[in-house]
């Protein structure tokens, strides 16, 4: 479950640095600034703020953020889910 989830989430890192990196350096600007802005959305706390100042500048970029979510959360949901079920 730890590795699904750590190249889910370096994939969608290194996606949003080179989209959103040289316009928001503060949550895209690094790999490690990517990896946490990119937790904070998937637990869905204060995304909606950095989504809505990224759209600023990239309109279409709420388009990465839904795809990301929806991979990122229901995975993880599903992966823990089914270490239940099976013990």
């Amino acid at each position: 479950i730890a590795v699904l989830m750590l190249i889910i989430f370096y994939v969608f890192a290194v996606m949003a640095t080179k989209l959103f990196g040289g316009t928001h350096p503060d949550w895209f600007g690094s790999l490690q600034a990517s990896l946490f802005s990119l937790f904070q959305i998937m637990t869905l706390e204060g995304w909606p703020d950095i989504v809505r100042n990224v759209m600023e500048t990239h309109p279409y970029a709420w388009l990465f953020f839904v795809v990301y979510i929806l991979i990122a959360t229901f995975s993880v949901l599903n992966l823990f889910i089914a270490v239940i079920v099976d013990t």
